[in-house]
């Protein structure tokens, strides 16, 4: 898949769904990548995001990249892109690395829910 097919399957709102972030009815949430808000400062666009605190801003690219530190490649590779026919051990890595970092954030979304 291309950067363009992925970001035509995907919408900002899956990608904030995936971190368990839930946008308001007017696109609004908390911003994760700094503290402090007390409204919530970061805007969802269909196709990207900006956040009026810290000012930041992205695409569904730039955004999976900040939250699992990751590089475009591997935001890229997570989100089901393919550079080559047979990934190669980094890219395997890189996708390993992104389910686990998925599968830790929903184990401590889960604990504070308890």
């Amino acid at each position: 898949m291309t950067a363009e097919e992925i970001k035509s399957q995907y919408t900002m709102r899956d990608i904030l769904a995936r971190y368990g972030i839930q946008p308001n009815r007017a696109g609004f949430c908390h911003c994760p990548f700094h503290k402090g808000d007390r409204e919530p400062s970061m805007k969802v666009y269909e196709k990207d995001w900006h956040c009026y605190g810290c000012n930041r801003n992205g695409d569904i690219f730039t955004f999976v990249q900040l939250m699992d530190g990751l590089s475009f490649k591997d935001a890229f590779l997570s989100l089901g892109g393919t550079y080559e026919k047979n990934p190669s051990f980094s890219s395997r890595a890189a996708l390993y690395r992104a389910k686990k970092a998925k599968e830790q954030r929903q184990k401590e979304q889960e604990r504070l829910l308890k």
